[in-house]
């Protein structure tokens, strides 16, 4: 009888103590400030890295579009290290998800993300190295507040963000009523809080009234576009 009572007890006490860690907070940690930028969503021209904290390292889902509803997708549990750069856990896993199936690749993969001197995001894959047929340096999505319409003398500029970046449309009167239009596609650039156009050619920037700037012009925010007699006149 004590023997069965002794039984009946401890699994009393386990079931108990099975109660208590179901019910308890899973432990967390505060961001660290000089990593908070690698938080968010990053392009290249090739995949998308997005990036999230999640209380006790970050989640890096990388994904590359494969055309008819195929995707490749890389995904890293990791840590921060001292000097700022993010260290996977060897189990990234690497799978092929389509058509209503997953397919793992492998289960061990190794990888490190750090910033380059231009402040863009740096994948140095471990496992794949150079065979990876991918690009490895990515841009981070962020608007700016750059976008709406921007009004100089004689020029307008709209800038709207989308997906890939921003559409610029740059459209000017000259003294005989001709318009020129000219159509740039850009990026934001996290560093130095430009708009930069992919070929490097052209930069936008703000001053500390919050004007937009663009070859020494100084452009103020309008609510709305100029319509042709407005901007002709």
């Amino acid at each position: 009888m004590k023997k069965l009572f002794a039984v009946i007890l401890a699994l009393a006490l386990a079931l108990s103590c099975a109660a208590a860690l179901a019910e308890a907070e899973i432990p967390t940690e505060e961001m660290p400030e000089a990593a908070a930028e690698y938080e968010g969503l990053w392009r290249n021209v090739d995949a998308e890295a997005d990036i999230t904290w999640e209380g006790l390292g970050f989640k890096v889902i990388i994904t590359r579009p494969q055309g008819g509803g195929r995707e490749t997708r890389w995904e890293y549990s990791c840590s921060v290290t001292d000097d700022n750069k993010l260290v996977a856990l060897p189990l990234g896993l690497r799978v092929e998800v389509g058509d209503g199936s997953t397919e793992p690749v492998y289960e061990d993969g190794e990888a490190e993300f750090y910033f380059d001197e231009d402040g863009c995001l740096v994948w140095d894959n471990k496992k794949e190295g150079e065979v990876l047929e991918i690009g490895t340096v990515f841009q981070k999505v962020s608007p700016g507040d750059f976008d709406g319409y921007w009004s100089s003398d004689n020029t307008v500029i709209e800038m709207t963000f989308e997906e890939q970046g921003y559409r610029i449309t740059i459209r000017q009167v000259d003294e005989n009523a001709n318009v020129t239009e000219t159509f740039i596609n850009g990026f934001y650039h996290e560093e130095d809080g430009t708009v930069v156009s992919f070929d490097g050619t052209e930069v936008f920037s703000k001053n500390d009234d919050g004007c937009l700037i663009w070859h020494g012009m100084i452009f103020d925010a309008l609510d709305a576009p100029l319509d042709s007699e407005e901007a002709d006149g």
